[in-house]
């Protein structure tokens, strides 16, 4: 599996961050630090919104990130045997065929831990397992790139 430190730190960071704005207003609007027109009725509902805003500008921060570099995606590769092997892009969350234009089919867990590492070598990719579910991945075409069609098959995560 993948361990994106500085995203997972940053993603921590930032929800700490949000836990004690979320506990430290109430007391801040109580002392007089904030403005007494910027309280809802009461500290309750005022900690309510601003959690709520705080949390609606989180998950726009990320989706605005969603194309510089973070992941949106889980890295995963797809095979079919006779078909070029597939991997998400993880800033876009498609499935994408192999770049060279060689890789197909493989027999081992190692050779599938390797291909996954030399499709995302940004990420230190230590594992893989097999997904739960099949997918349906589009535009699957053969190592010539005459026949493409779509193809069930059950990937592995990264």
């Amino acid at each position: 599996m993948a361990a994106t430190g500085t995203a997972a730190a940053a993603a921590t960071g930032r929800l700490l961050l949000l836990l004690l704005v979320g506990l430290t207003a109430p007391a801040l609007a109580l002392a007089g630090y904030i403005e007494s027109s910027q309280i809802c009725c009461s500290p309750r509902s005022f900690l309510i919104s601003t959690l709520k805003c705080l949390i609606v500008d989180e998950i726009n921060a990320l989706a605005a990130n969603a194309g510089t570099g973070f992941a949106v995606a889980e890295p995963q590769i797809a095979m079919f045997c006779g078909k070029l092997n597939m991997h998400v892009n993880i800033q876009t969350g498609k499935w994408e065929p192999d770049p060279t234009g060689t890789k197909s089919c493989f027999e081992t867990k190692e050779e599938v831990l390797q291909y996954c590492q030399e499709m995302y070598p940004e990420l230190q990719i230590t594992n893989v397992m097999e997904a739960n579910q099949r997918v349906s991945i589009d535009n699957w075409c053969r190592r010539d790139k005459k026949q493409c069609k779509s193809r069930f098959v059950t990937p592995f995560k990264c």
